[in-house]
């Protein structure tokens, strides 16, 4: 049965709840793992507070690289996850409307814990959702495809 990658990719993102975002700034990288949330075109959403290093590294650098893995159950067990490239910007007004919508979808807690105000007004809260617009997206998969090979799911 052939596997479709844009269906495994969406499966993986549902399951998977952290990602690794990586960042530059001065030619020095810098990753961090975040919660996630993702819509229909594969963007991705996640919460940081606007002082951390990566959330700085965005201000003056949009370009992101980041990975998002199933966990795997011992060393050498066929590898499952994806790769993304994108530029990312911290969000206000309507789309930060939207991306509030999506990530509270997924993490109902994050409702109740910082209203849409919060996030999107307050000087007093330091968190803020960003968005990264996801330009070129990869999935390994070597349980429904062949060991090594990789699939495009956007170019």
């Amino acid at each position: 049965m052939r596997q479709n990658p844009k269906k495994l990719a969406k499966s993986y993102m549902e399951n998977v709840k952290l990602m690794s975002i990586a960042t530059v700034s001065k030619n020095k990288p810098w990753s961090a793992t975040v919660f996630y949330a993702f819509d229909e075109n594969f963007d991705i959403y996640f919460l940081s507070r606007y002082y951390r290093k990566h959330s700085r590294h965005i201000e003056k650098n949009n370009s992101v690289a980041g990975t998002i893995a199933k966990q795997h159950k011992a060393f050498g067990a066929p590898t499952m996850g994806l790769q993304f490239g994108g530029k990312a910007k911290m969000l206000r007004g309507a789309e930060l409307k939207k991306a509030y919508a999506v990530f509270t979808k997924r993490y109902p807690r994050a409702r109740k814990e910082l209203s849409y105000w919060e996030v999107l007004e307050s000087k007093k809260q330091p968190v803020r959702l960003y968005k990264i617009f996801v330009r070129k997206l990869i999935l390994h998969d070597e349980v429904h495809f062949q060991k090594g090979k990789r699939r495009v799911v956007i170019k």
